[in-house]
């Protein structure tokens, strides 16, 4: 069992050997969050919201399937983790580039908005 601040560092490690693509993530003085940021943040609330099919066609619009199915475990992790000290991310309405695609954002039954 990982430290739970380890959970972020373990999920942007698989994303660093994994991505199939150059991800946008910005610096802390950017006003606003990227796409591929709020995708992120998509993936951890689907897994909040035990939306796990979501969560994974998001993962594969960036990583190889390897990578998905280690990222999968990461992410999930990384959501309880957040879940369990009482913070939840607000969904986003999010569609993945993948072939599995999303019809549409995940849904929360109690939104609250880290970001």
């Amino acid at each position: 069992r990982l430290p739970r601040h380890a959970t972020l560092d373990r999920l942007l490690r698989i994303f660093s050997v994994a991505s199939e693509r150059q991800i946008d993530v910005r610096c802390l003085a950017c006003n606003e969050i990227s796409d591929d940021e709020h995708r992120l943040l998509g993936v951890i609330a689907c897994w909040q919201v035990e939306e796990g099919a979501r969560a994974t066609a998001l993962l594969s619009d960036w990583l190889t399937p390897t990578g998905v199915r280690h990222a999968e475990t990461a992410s999930a992790l990384l959501a309880k983790n957040l879940s369990d000290a009482g913070m939840s991310i607000r969904p986003r309405c999010l569609i993945a580039h993948s072939p599995a695609g999303l019809a549409k954002g995940c849904q929360a039954s109690r939104p609250a908005t880290i970001h």
